[in-house]
């Protein structure tokens, strides 16, 4: 009993340290994703310490590919081989930082791109990486010891040529969330071409016998890359009522591709087409 108690006193011991740890690395990262092509060969990105401690981060590159359902894969150097990276004609300025609390730090992107270079779209991520505080006291003799090096990563793209990208709305399922008293709206996406697109993915409904349409959920920030042919994404219909009626689903482009609908279609959702889903 007394082992058991000393082991769960540990490990809350070890949760509120990496909550404590979580809290002074906060990091606020703007933009998200970072674009040049042609005619645009240099960019910024905006790092603010958003945590009350003075914090080091340090920016180095990484090669990831995207997966089907969400997310994305660390490559090996093997595997990046045969992706097309960026990295390489990229330079970042400053590549380590020191923020004090609500300090703002600007980092230069700048590309140069080889002579001869292919129409398609280049891909790395740049990794920023909170490290941890120098420990000056003396190591302790027992008990738990965590040196952790919280990191985030970036999309940082080259574009060469004209956009080239097509994409579809393959298959919509609606699932009722019984317990959560909303909806989940699973989407699956196809595309084709050689460069990504960028933008939300709204849920638009109209219930049976009206024609006043509302928007009902909406998915951020969709990245959709060359390496995919389809992905699959989830929106979160919130206060939901089961009722037959029209969803139309819109891929809506945002930043560079703003003001456009990159894809749209309308299906018919009856009550015996509503899936239930009563666990959390």
């Amino acid at each position: 009993m007394k082992a058991s108690v000393i082991k769960l006193t540990k490990v809350i011991i070890a949760l509120l340290f990496i909550q404590s740890f979580l809290a002074q690395a906060s990091l606020l990262i703007s933009p998200m994703r970072v674009v040049l092509d042609e005619r645009t060969r240099s960019g910024k990105v905006v790092l603010m310490n958003t945590g009350d401690v003075t914090r080091t981060y340090r920016m180095e590159w990484v090669q990831k590919s995207a997966l089907p359902q969400g997310g994305y894969k660390n490559l090996t150097d093997e595997e990046a081989k045969n992706f097309p990276i960026a990295s390489n004609m990229y330079r970042i300025s400053p590549k380590q930082v020191t923020l004090a609390p609500n300090e703002r730090q600007i980092i230069k992107v700048a590309a140069r791109r080889p002579k001869n270079l292919q129409d398609g779209e280049y891909r790395s991520h740049l990794l920023f990486t909170a490290l941890p505080e120098r420990n000056t006291g003396p190591e302790p003799t027992s008990g738990i010891v965590l040196k952790l090096s919280l990191s985030y990563s970036i999309p940082v793209m080259f574009r060469q040529g004209a956009l080239n990208a097509q994409v579809a709305v393959d298959d919509v399922q609606v699932f009722h969330n019984v317990a959560k008293q909303q909806a989940e709206v699973a989407v699956k996406l196809n595309r084709t071409g050689s460069t990504s697109t960028y933008g939300s993915i709204v849920a638009y409904w109209t219930p049976r016998g009206s024609d006043k349409e509302r928007q009902v959920a909406i998915l951020n920030s969709v990245n959709f890359y060359p390496e995919l042919d389809h992905q699959y994404y989830t929106l979160h219909w919130l206060k939901y009522r089961p009722e037959a009626g029209t969803l139309r689903v819109a891929y809506e482009g945002r930043q560079e591709m703003r003001n456009t609908v990159m894809a749209e279609r309308t299906f018919d959702v009856p009550l015996s087409n509503i899936k239930i889903k009563s666990q959390n």
